[in-house]
């Protein structure tokens, strides 16, 4: 649980937040990224970012970076994990 204090590591199940791009000194711990952001883990640590690192997606479904799709979702070519292919696109489902 949040304690209302400072810590140098978020309690479990929450994510760092940073807010690099509008203020580098603020670091909030939360259980949800803010709309727009994504989780992003690597290694242990996880931060909310606006974009995933090279070679990661955004899967929309979970709103978190993934290496791989999860099952039932399709990689699209913006990056993002999608549960539908938008129109003109067919899903190639692995078998």
């Amino acid at each position: 649980p949040f304690t209302g204090t400072c810590v140098s590591e978020c309690p479990n199940n929450s994510t760092l937040q940073t807010y690099a791009d509008t203020n580098p000194d603020v670091n909030l711990c939360v259980y949800g990224c803010p709309t727009g952001f994504y989780k992003q883990t690597v290694g242990t640590n996880s931060t909310c970012v606006s974009t995933c690192q090279t070679n990661y997606l955004i899967d929309y479904v979970n709103l978190i970076c993934v290496q791989t799709c999860p099952s039932g979702s399709y990689a699209y070519n913006n990056g993002s994990c999608l549960l539908a292919c938008p129109n003109g696109f067919f899903a190639n489902p692995i078998m």
